[in-house]
């Protein structure tokens, strides 16, 4: 074939496998094991892996079962075999085909009662990638191996325009051409006398990166089975989970000491291309989850000396020691400092957040802005926004899609609501700009911030049905309850600790009846992780004003939030005023939002874009939009959600 995607794809048509039809395969692998059983019209049902193989979960797959269960497609992952024994006495007892992804395992054995068996040689049909990284290699190129002479020859049509035994050039079905050029083949037999060297060397290095891990115990290397002969195709591990670092910041903190470092796979059920196609709705595997964000690989190819070993094995040493040391509130930036953020991509603009007061130097900055600090606030937040700022707000975020944005919460009331939504809480509403659009299409909306400027310019443009109180949205008792609330502006992420956003989120619930929803945005952890926000400047006309604001970020992934350094200006006939402000948002990862909404008695319903309710946030989006729902009262609290169940 002319590359293991390819591979993949033919090998579940040449089963016969289409629409109607269900194919089982582990939520953890490449895109290519979906796209194979999507482009044969068929239904891929996914299954959580093994945490230390990586492999499929087969006691898992046995929940996953059905009528319309065709296949399993199984994949050795990263050169360590899939449980053999277990999935072929499965596919006994239920009648399934094995469809066997050994693109990644090349020389790989299982051994069992009957013996050792080389990885390709498992499935009714068994695929190959020869690609640049693989042991064996034709540059791209893959193979199909079948047990069964009909589906062999059901292959070669299929790879070739489907050419069949009847007249030349008269194609009774559309098929690609997939093949393999001679050229390339020839080069893939070449390498063939290789293949034993190749994985004796994998598996010395293997073997040296193990030794000289030994004491690392917070990074944890792929776990090599008892009756398994992997090839460590790559030299792959996972952040043990109280490490304060996820896989990105690992992998940024590793290239600045020089390793080159690679990101696991993301997860089938988050790859955006296939929840465009409606798929995967609501579900969650929380070993793929944590496999995709605290994995990597580290270097792995077969140059490798033990000096450039013992190389990287420092550089991650080091890299998690600073991770675990007590960091410290980083200083205000000068006006002048310069964010050492190269090539980062920038968010259309960086939400407000809410002051800091971490120093004397914020502090005073506040109080020339107009506010007050709040010494007792839980989560060290500063004062709310001066009247500079709260007159700047709405020129400075003018182009903003508040329409937009209120039909997608709207939508969120209609597709994920238990009841007709009619009285709306609006937690942290600035200018009350959602909030008056709300009322404006018949909510009865009652917005809530603590910032008496910012509610002079929402009271001054609201409807009767709109109106807005002044208190700090972690104390607010308005002794009633309401059909939904919101907290938008990311103003979630103003608590910058987990106790005062677990408080947040309860005195919302103390407001909802069970069932009620919760829609709130958050500045998106992935996102953010991996493209740290730069210096951005902002100029804006708003008739004869003329408004400058100058935002200076400072990232620190230890304590996950944003630190950002506000210089406004405000330019007109009469001169010039200004001020300065410093503002600290938190920002959020999956995982750790549906353990926070757990312990205030909501559930995580879904994580999305802010377009509607699509696939979840690219990584150049700061802004992820969260819809919760209000538990029963009767629920205990816990550590851990239930299943989303949109």
């Amino acid at each position: 074939m002319s590359n293991g995607t390819a591979a993949l794809e033919l090998a579940v048509r040449a089963l016969s496998i289409g629409p109607g039809d269900e194919v089982i395969c582990p939520a953890f692998t490449i895109i290519s094991c979906a796209r194979a059983i999507v482009m044969a019209g068929a239904t891929p049902v996914l299954v959580d892996v093994d945490p230390e193989t990586y492999c499929l979960d087969v006691g898992a797959c046995r929940t996953r079962l059905g009528p319309r269960t065709r296949a399993v497609l199984a994949v050795h992952l990263y050169g360590h075999p899939y449980d053999h024994a277990a999935l072929s006495a499965l596919a006994a007892q239920h009648g399934f085909r094995v469809i066997e992804d050994a693109a990644e395992a090349h020389g790989a054995t299982v051994r069992d009662e009957k013996g050792s068996h080389v990885a390709g040689s498992l499935g009714d049909v068994s695929t190959f990638s020869f690609y640049a990284n693989k042991p064996i290699t034709t540059g791209e190129g893959g193979m199909v191996l079948a047990r069964d002479e009909d589906v062999r020859d059901r292959l070669r049509e299929l790879r070739n325009l489907g050419f069949g035994t009847g007249r030349r050039f008269v194609h009774e079905e559309l098929a690609p051409n997939y093949r393999l050029s001679g050229v390339q083949a020839a080069l893939g037999v070449s390498q063939l006398a290789r293949l034993d060297a190749i994985v004796r060397t994998k598996r010395r290095i293997a073997a040296e990166y193990r030794a000289r891990l030994a004491r690392v115990d917070e990074f944890e290397l792929q776990h090599a089975q008892s009756w398994a002969d992997p090839i460590y195709w790559m030299i792959a591990g996972v952040l043990r989970d109280d490490v304060p670092l996820d896989a990105a910041a690992l992998g940024k903190a590793l290239a600045e000491r020089g390793v080159e470092t690679r990101p696991f796979f993301a997860g089938m059920h988050e790859q955006p291309a296939l929840r465009a196609l409606g798929l995967f709705e609501g579900e969650r595997y929380p070993v793929t989850e944590r496999l995709a964000r605290r994995g990597l690989y580290l270097p792995s190819g077969l140059d490798l000396d033990a000096g450039a070993i013992d190389r990287v094995a420092s550089a991650l040493e080091d890299s998690l020691v600073a991770a675990r040391r007590p960091s410290r509130p980083p200083p205000a930036p000068s006006r002048d400092d310069a964010i050492g953020f190269a090539d980062a991509a920038t968010p259309s603009e960086f939400p407000p957040a809410s002051a800091s007061t971490e120093s004397s130097r914020g502090r005073r900055a506040l109080r020339e802005s107009g506010g007050s600090p709040d010494s007792s606030a839980p989560s060290l937040r500063g004062a709310a926004f001066g009247p500079l700022y709260a007159e700047a707000y709405d020129a400075l975020y003018a182009d903003k899609d508040y329409g937009g944005e209120v039909t997608t919460i709207v939508h969120a009331f209609e597709r994920y609501g238990t009841r007709p939504v009619k009285e709306v809480l609006d937690l942290g509403c600035g200018t009350g700009r959602h909030a008056v659009r709300l009322a404006e299409r018949g909510y009865d909306v009652v917005g809530v911030d603590r910032s008496p400027s910012m509610l002079a310019v929402a009271r001054a443009a609201s409807p009767a049905n709109a109106t807005f109180v002044e208190a700090d949205m972690t104390e607010l008792d308005l002794g009633r309850r309401f059909d939904a609330a919101l907290i938008l502006f990311a103003a979630l992420g103003y608590e910058t600790n987990v106790p005062s956003t677990i408080s947040a989120l309860r005195v919302a619930r103390r407001h909802l009846s069970a069932g009620a929803l919760l829609v709130f945005d958050i500045w998106y952890g992935p996102s953010v992780a991996t493209r740290p926000p730069t210096l951005r400047t902002k100029t804006v006309r708003s008739g004869a004003v003329e408004w400058t604001r100058r935002a200076r970020p400072l990232h620190d992934p230890h304590s996950q939030s944003v630190r950002i350094a506000y210089d406004l200006t405000r330019r007109d006939a009469s001169g010039e005023r200004r001020a300065s402000e410093t503002h600290t948002v938190r920002y959020f990862f999956p995982a750790e939002l549906e353990l926070v909404l757990a312990a205030a008695d909501f559930d995580l319903v879904c994580v999305t874009g802010y377009e509607d309710f699509g696939p979840l946030p690219r990584l150049d989006e700061y802004s992820a939009l969260i819809v919760a729902r209000a538990r029963p009262a009767t629920e205990p609290r816990s550590g851990s959600a239930s299943p989303p169940d949109r």
